[in-house]
């Protein structure tokens, strides 16, 4: 379907004239004829009538104008969206359930009038994340990042650390502790997997860093 036949559709509706909407577009009156004929015919139906003060939509014009404004309301928005111009704020978040990522919705519930998009750069890490932002390609990231690890030119908040649950058996040591710190946490992968002869061999991660917004 031609976008440009839906852009002059809406206009010869909106303006009830021909002329009028091919005026409004900077094309000749043919041409938006043209363009109606064409968009009727892959439809199968009629959608404006004319009549001797101009035009009115049929029925089945009426029924198809909000969908159309849809239309190009979402072309509008979605070219917004990748316009370096123009585009919403872009905030990089790992995964959609996780805590960064609430506080991202928290944000846009008590800020509705923020333009704003949320992304995963699911292939990246922590270091590329911030690359990322040092290239303009995100605004801002979530990720666990050593401040000394920053690099020039990013500014760094630490905005939330995230709980951990330790789950143990009724039996073990820890079962009716309230709460636990200075443990050391290893990673168990399954066989064959990255990561998995480091799993096997007992391998220690001891650094436990909070989230940033890079």
């Amino acid at each position: 379907m031609d976008v440009e036949a839906l852009r002059t559709f809406v206009a010869v509706a909106e303006t009830g004239q021909f002329q009028a909407a091919a005026d409004e577009l900077g094309i000749s009156q043919q041409a938006a004829s043209k363009r109606i004929a064409t968009l009727e015919r892959h439809l199968k139906v009629t959608l404006l009538v004319r009549t001797s003060r101009g035009s009115r939509l049929s029925l089945d014009g009426q029924v198809f104008l909000p969908h159309a404004k849809r239309v190009l309301t979402a072309l509008e928005q979605a070219e917004q969206a990748v316009r370096p111009s123009s585009r919403p704020l872009r905030v990089d978040v790992l995964n959609r359930r996780i805590a960064p990522a609430q506080a991202v919705y928290r944000f846009y519930r008590a800020h509705p009038g923020m333009n704003l998009d949320t992304v995963t750069l699911s292939n990246e890490n922590a270091a590329q994340a911030a690359q990322a932002v040092l290239e303009g390609t995100v605004d801002a990231s979530f990720r666990a990042l050593p401040v000394d690890q920053v690099p020039a030119g990013i500014s760094a908040e630490r905005l939330l650390d995230a709980p951990l649950e330790l789950l143990v058996g009724p039996g073990h040591p820890l079962a009716n502790a309230p709460w636990v710190s200075g443990l050391r946490t290893w990673l168990a992968t399954a066989s064959g997997s990255p990561g998995s002869d480091q799993a096997r061999s007992g391998q220690r991660s001891t650094r436990r860093c909070p989230r940033h917004l890079v």
